[in-house]
C-alpha cells in the first residue's frame, strides 16, 4: 500500500522537481488549466511544505521497504526533489529562494 501511494505521488512531481499541492475541486485542481490562481496554489504556494511530508514519507519507506527494485524506483523518482531543493536553497543552507 504504501509503495503504491509513494508511487502515485511521485508521478505527479514536475520535470523541476516541484511536487503539486493537489485538492481537486477546491483551489489547487491538476484539472483546471489557465487559471494562475490555482496554478500558483497547486505548484508554488507550499512547494517546500510538500518536499518535506513527501520527503518523509521517502525515508519512512526506505528505512521500511525490504525490496531493493522498489527503493530504487523511489530513490529515482525523487531525485529530481533533491535537486530541486539543491538548486533553490539559500547560500547558507537555510530556507529558499522562490521562483528559482
Amino acid at each position: 500500500m504504501a509503495y503504491n501511494a509513494l508511487r502515485w505521488v511521485l508521478n505527479t512531481i514536475r520535470e523541476d522537481g516541484v511536487i503539486p499541492y493537489i485538492l481537486p475541486g477546491e483551489y489547487a485542481d491538476p484539472r483546471v488549466k489557465g487559471d494562475p490562481e490555482n496554478d500558483f496554489n497547486l505548484w508554488d504556494r507550499l512547494r517546500y511544505t510538500n518536499v518535506t511530508y513527501v520527503g518523509e514519507g521517502v525515508i519512512n519507506f526506505d528505512l521500511h521497504c525490504d525490496k531493493p527494485e522498489w527503493r530504487e524506483e523511489v530513490h529515482r523518482k525523487f531525485k529530481p526533489v533533491i535537486e530541486f531543493v539543491l538548486r533553490t536553497q539559500n547560500a547558507d543552507g537555510v530556507g529558499a529562494t522562490p521562483g528559482r
